[in-house]
């Protein structure tokens, strides 16, 4: 019987240019030391709602390994979820959490993470999925090459059967045309915090 399938980002691709810088006076929150060294800091906002431990741990592990250190991790969830939050502040400081309660819903909870996030960039890690070790690195080389980027999207593919790859996703250059058609975003999907904080939903 075959294993569940889980996704799995593996490098950096691109979506589009920044229009103009004026929007970053909004990012007061202070940012860390070690964040405050790459351009590329990445924050993953992961919500524990499937209260499968492995599923967490795989995810969590995946960023664990990145061999760029310039990332943080919130955990969400509801009351039920905070036991299972709690068991991995302690592993990595760079690991936090909401601390009220805030429920299942993965793009509520990442709107409400980045208001305490201390990255330049953010993006939705669901339980069960991995990255690649060397996702923060390609983020920061890109980053690098096109400093006005906003979007950083990813190739990605389905691992099953003690992690054989299946149906990789090799992702185009951005074209609006072809989103129309293909999902080209899908995950892992790195927007700048400051677009989020910008959000406007009066």
């Amino acid at each position: 019987q075959r294993e569940p399938q889980r996704r799995r980002p593996l490098c950096a691709g691109h979506l589009t240019r920044r229009p103009a810088p004026n929007s970053e006076a909004l990012e007061t929150i202070t940012t860390l030391v070690q964040m405050r060294r790459s351009a590329a800091s990445v924050c993953f906002v992961i919500t524990v709602k499937n209260y499968e431990t492995e599923k967490l741990s795989v995810s969590i592990q995946s960023v664990l390994r990145q061999i760029d250190p310039a990332w943080e991790i919130i955990l969400c969830g509801d009351d039920k979820s905070q036991s299972k939050i709690l068991e991995w502040l302690d592993i990595d400081w760079r690991i936090r959490r909401i601390p009220d309660a805030v429920g299942s819903n993965e793009v509520l909870n990442f709107l409400n993470a980045s208001s305490i996030a201390t990255t330049h960039f953010m993006g939705i890690l669901t339980e069960g999925d991995s990255v690649d070790d060397e996702l923060v690195k390609r983020i920061s080389q890109k980053l690098a090459a096109e400093p006005a980027l906003d979007l950083i999207y990813t190739d990605e593919t389905c691992l099953e059967n003690g992690d054989s790859v299946s149906t990789p996703f090799f992702k185009p250059d951005w074209s609006p045309e072809h989103q129309h058609s293909v999902n080209l975003l899908g995950r892992f999907l790195a927007v700048r915090k400051s677009l989020v904080l910008n959000l406007d939903f009066d």
